[in-house]
């Protein structure tokens, strides 16, 4: 037997709308190492939630996703993120061990940039500690 289904009061909206494009206020939520399936390296996913904030249309649940590749030419990124969180910079020269659960739940600024071309979701530009002092509207972090 088939199952019958009205879809005439359905949209095709697949989530959450994007939000504007700017910094918000989160923790880390969940971090993962996985590999990639093109390149077949590693890379930590990080899930990061977002504070709900009815001011900016922010509904709780809201989740963001952000990758740190374990690749040489690109740790620096994930060095920076350690670094903002607390972690001292001199403990960062040479090998270094860490618990990635440790970071679970530590709050963090997330700067978004709107979705890239055919996604829904915010591509998340950079994650600062919670002590970054966010821009002043039209200037630049960078």
């Amino acid at each position: 037997m088939g199952i019958k289904v009205d879809f005439s009061s359905t949209n095709d909206k697949t989530g959450f709308d994007p939000l504007e494009p700017g910094y918000y206020t989160g923790r880390i939520k969940e971090i993962s190492q996985e590999v990639g399936k093109n390149s077949g390296k590693p890379y930590l996913k990080f899930t990061l939630a977002l504070d709900p904030d009815a001011d900016r249309s922010v509904q709780k649940g809201r989740m963001a996703w952000t990758n740190f590749s374990l690749q040489p030419n690109a740790l620096w990124r994930l060095k920076k993120l350690l670094v903002d969180l607390g972690e001292d910079k001199s403990a960062l020269e040479g090998e270094f061990e860490f618990d990635p659960n440790t970071l679970l739940g530590t709050e963090v600024v997330i700067q978004l940039d709107s979705p890239d071309a055919g996604y829904s979701n915010n591509k998340v530009t950079n994650v600062f500690g919670s002590d970054y002092e966010i821009p002043a509207e039209g200037t630049s972090s960078f």
